[in-house]
């Protein structure tokens, strides 16, 4: 789908991978909520981000009896250890719902921005520094297998979108994508983009 408004055209690749021009740049934005997978991979997501805030709201009571002086100290321990692992949840549920990734060529100058929430570092490399980009899988297989033409059980993978330097220095700009197809197209566009 070409789009134009206010001068500047934009083309929607997939859900939530969207190409903008105007002349003199070129914007490629990812939303990483997109990168989680299906739709059952995205209430999951969701899921886990209600737990996470049920998780904090039970145990702050335990958290506040720190400054209020009561309590147990063992079951303000325990109360701290789950209200630590809560915004852990929390912060990783708004990361994937609210982030973008977004990354610019102009006048020989890629740069990546991720936000609102910090995440990811941004930079700024100029087109002579950079060698190329590529999709990595990572992950971890456990005990998994074919029967047939059908995998079993136990894999799980990730996919990172990776630049290389020629310093040799390798900068991830996307990392932990579960869905292989946008961690293809994403890399495929930013390779587009340097040529």
């Amino acid at each position: 789908m070409n789009t134009s408004t206010n001068g500047m055209d934009f083309q929607i690749l997939m859900p939530g991978l969207i190409r903008y021009t105007d002349g003199r740049s070129t914007r490629v934005t990812f939303r990483w909520f997109y990168g989680v997978g299906g739709w059952a991979a995205r209430i999951l997501e969701i899921l886990i981000l209600i737990f996470g805030i049920i998780v904090v709201v039970a145990s702050y009571t335990g958290v506040a009896a720190i400054f209020t002086g009561g309590s147990n100290f063992s079951l303000i321990l325990i109360d701290g250890f789950f209200f630590i692992i809560g915004l852990i949840l929390v912060y990783r549920g708004l990361l994937l719902l609210l982030n973008t990734s977004t990354f610019e060529w102009s006048e020989d100058t890629l740069s990546a921005r991720h936000g609102p929430l910090p995440g990811l570092g941004n930079f700024n490399l100029h087109r002579n520094t950079i060698t190329g980009v590529e999709w990595q899988k990572v992950g971890q297989s456990r005990g998994s297998g074919y029967s047939g033409t059908r995998l079993t059980s136990g894999y799980s993978a990730m996919f990172n979108v990776i630049l290389h330097t020629t310093s040799g220095k390798t900068l991830t700009l996307v990392s932990g994508i579960r869905a292989r197809e946008y961690a293809f197209a994403l890399s495929s566009e930013i390779s587009n983009l340097l040529k």
